[in-house]
């Protein structure tokens, strides 16, 4: 199944791109996704939607990583 422009999906985040991104894969396709780390289950919004992968904007997240930290300010 392929992804396309606005859809939302329930991704779990497997690693980090070289931007920064967090990376998780929905049907061996990686999605590259702002606003997540390592470890975090989230809510994405399909941004851009590719043959080979996609690009997402976290819209919440639903289970917090281990690793994630609340800011001091």
């Amino acid at each position: 199944m392929s992804l396309v422009k606005n859809q939302e999906i329930e991704l779990q985040i497997e690693s980090f791109s070289s931007e920064g991104s967090g990376v998780g894969h929905y049907d061996k396709m990686a999605v590259f996704v702002s606003g997540a780390v390592v470890g975090d289950k989230a809510l994405v919004h399909i941004i851009k939607a590719k043959k080979t992968y996609a690009i997402g904007k976290a819209v919440k997240i639903l289970k917090p990583s281990k690793d994630r930290t609340d800011s001091d300010c």
